[in-house]
């Protein structure tokens, strides 16, 4: 069922709305997602997105949050492109705290299939804030599938094609759009997270191993990041679901039976448990360092197209975390940047860099190497 368009220039329903989200907020709710937000005012002989009184709207439920609950906050869904996604954060200080950050899924798949890391680093580089008061919010998956649109003009059309391609080869299914001109154009791609990272005839060391990239590198990413369900206990596409519904969004939401999920995440040597307690032991890691912060300060660096490497920084209590990914299969060295002091120890093993600063990564391997400023 479609959602249902509202009529915004009438006052009683604006206060309705308003009433709504304020009931929210008195259970307890402290983050408000403001779905599909782009389109809610509508305009005869417009596109009815990203209209000035969409942002006027979203500018008015930040201030009545301000006066009542200026804890709670907005996070906007836009699956549009990403220069026009991050316009949701308005000032900086007036519109939506978090915003999807709808680029990262496509571009982590992109550069995990590619073991090359290039444009995700352009990307990331470019990513610029404006305020120090809010923040993206970093995912892979959720119940929808991985939206196209906001990689277009960072992947080319022959990229975007192929992405297609090999999740369609995992056994993955792609939802599109029809154009202007009448054309077809691919929208979203629907599949599992795992599926499509690698075929599901691959063996189960690299789909693991390749899993665990991309959510550490959600984790790791500036401002706030989430973990869908079905990518934390690495589920495969769910094609019973599209078969009874015919709803292509279904691949990717298989609701488990409780005594199956338990029994599976009992066993010591299944997918679904690795998966699940290497998340966790993420998960515990991060949320202890400063660093990680979601405010804190970032840089991403070039120093081999096969590695991803992120700088986080907490100026406050002198810390900071180098992150290397290897988004390869092959063994990776390195050499750590002059600007980065040692010593640096890895978060995730006893690993320490010495003097040198040479470190190699083996095939997928993530170091979060941990120093002083």
């Amino acid at each position: 069922i479609d959602q249902v368009d509202l009529n915004y220039k009438n006052h009683r329903v604006l206060r309705n709305v308003l009433d709504a989200l304020l009931y929210y907020i008195e259970k307890g709710a402290k983050l408000i997602r403001l779905d599909a937000i782009a389109f809610i005012w509508k305009e005869v002989d417009t596109t009815c997105v990203h209209l000035p009184e969409t942002h006027e709207l979203i500018q008015l439920m930040r201030e009545v949050l301000h006066e009542v609950a200026p804890e709670v906050i907005i996070l906007t869904e836009t699956n549009v492109p990403h220069n026009e996604n991050v316009s949701y954060f308005g000032s900086g200080n007036d519109e939506a705290q978090m915003v999807y950050n709808f680029a990262l899924p496509p571009l982590l798949a992109h550069s995990i299939l590619h073991e090359d890391t290039k444009t995700l680093t352009n990307w990331a580089k470019t990513l610029a804030l404006p305020s120090n008061k809010v923040c993206f919010f970093n995912f892979t998956a959720s119940h929808d599938g991985v939206g196209l649109r906001p990689v277009k003009g960072i992947l080319s059309d022959d990229e975007i094609n192929s992405l297609v391609s090999q999740v369609q080869d995992h056994g993955g299914l792609v939802s599109f759009r029809t154009e202007e001109d009448g054309s077809q154009s691919p929208y979203e791609l629907n599949c599992s997270y795992m599926d499509i990272l690698t075929h599901p005839d691959e063996e189960d060391i690299l789909r693991i191993k390749r899993m665990l990239l991309s959510q550490g590198t959600a984790l790791v990413m500036p401002g706030v990041p989430g973990i869908y369900f079905h990518s934390l206990v690495g589920s495969r596409n769910y094609h019973e679901g599209v078969k009874h519904t015919g709803i292509n969004r279904m691949i990717n939401r298989e609701k488990f039976n409780i005594n199956w999920l338990e029994d599976e995440l009992s066993k010591q040597s299944s997918v679904s448990k690795i998966i699940f307690d290497s998340c966790r032991r993420l998960i515990s890691i991060r949320i202890n360092e400063k660093a990680f912060h979601p405010f804190g300060k970032f840089s991403f660096f070039d120093l081999d197209p096969r590695l991803f490497v992120i700088s986080r920084v907490c100026s406050e209590h002198q810390e900071h975390v180098f992150v290397i990914h290897n988004f390869s299969n092959e063994q990776v060295k390195c050499t750590i940047p002059d600007e980065i002091t040692l010593p640096l120890k890895d978060l995730l093993s006893s690993y320490e860099v010495d003097a040198s600063k040479i470190v190699q990564l083996e095939p997928y391997q993530m170091m979060w190497l941990k120093g002083t400023i």
